[in-house]
């Protein structure tokens, strides 16, 4: 998924429009910078093993990362 939100990223950084006032290609950018830096925190969190709760082999993401991922990957 990350890597995903980075090739989003610089296709945006290539957009025509980026630099006119007014455009959404900016703020749009900078939601993607948004999670790239969320993802990030969730990887270190991971490599530290206190993210992760497992039962029987099902691994969920703890609700404070859910939720905060929701709310940056769906769009008002």
């Amino acid at each position: 998924m990350m890597s995903r939100v980075e090739q989003l990223a610089r296709d945006y950084n290539r957009h025509p429009y980026l630099k006119e006032p007014g455009n959404s290609a900016k703020s749009r950018l900078k939601a993607l910078y948004d999670i790239l830096d969320v993802l990030a925190e969730v990887c270190q969190e991971v490599s530290s093993k206190l993210l992760w709760q497992a039962e029987e082999g099902h691994y969920e993401l703890k609700d404070k990362w859910r939720n905060k991922l929701r709310d940056l990957l769906i769009a008002d």
